[in-house]
């Protein structure tokens, strides 16, 4: 990897371990979080994501990209929602999954909201490495390399979640592979990989519904 590529794979890791550790080390112990605290967290993550951008100067977002993410957003927002009806809980598995620490599968709108802006933090930071690779390296090598980062940028999961950080960490090795290659091969990659980023999450948030 080129020296240059390097060191901008290194300030994309660094701040996105900082904004999640933020949220997680120093918003939550005050009881900010994504369920409470959902509108300061989603305020958090989007201008984060939007400050970064805008000082390492990386990719234009357009009124057509912040349509489309809002209409991707709504469309899985009600999915989330519908969740509820569909696979209901009882009071008990309620609490079981707030004491987890892991709340996304509540799917109530407040949480999901919250979800949504982590999801978007992570796929704008996504697009902007993706794309500074391309610069560099061919559309394959962008792919490992990208591949291999967002692998590696879910390890301090373990310390906030233990060994349920595998829930995430897993998948994030296939899933890393299939952002990158969405973005750098498709037109409007960046709505497919958001959208296979929901999409995950609503399958695992409906799994940990069901996991005894």
């Amino acid at each position: 990897m080129k020296q240059q590529s390097l060191k901008f794979t290194i300030i994309v890791g660094c701040f996105w371990i900082l904004i999640m550790g933020i949220i997680n080390l120093v918003f939550k112990p005050y009881g900010i979080d994504y369920d409470s605290g959902w509108a300061a967290t989603s305020a958090f993550f989007i201008a984060s994501a939007l400050i970064f951008n805008y000082l390492t100067n990386s990719i234009r977002i357009s009124k057509d990209h912040v349509k489309s993410y809002l209409l991707v957003i709504i469309v899985f927002l009600a999915m989330a929602l519908s969740i509820n009806y569909i696979f209901p809980i009882s009071i008990i598995k309620k609490f079981e999954i707030i004491n987890s620490k892991i709340i996304f599968p509540l799917f109530s709108w407040n949480v999901f909201v919250s979800k949504s802006a982590d999801i978007i933090f992570q796929q704008l930071l996504i697009n902007i490495l993706i794309e500074h690779y391309l610069k560099f390296y061919n559309r394959r090598d962008s792919v490992k390399y990208f591949g291999i980062f967002f692998a590696v940028i879910h390890l301090p999961l373990f310390y906030v979640f233990g060994l349920k950080a595998l829930y995430f960490i897993l998948p994030s090795i296939a899933g890393g592979v299939l952002f990158a290659y969405l973005i750098s091969y498709f037109y409007r990659g960046y709505l497919l990989s958001l959208g296979f980023h929901f999409t995950f999450y609503l399958g695992l948030g409906v799994f940990l519904r069901y996991l005894n």
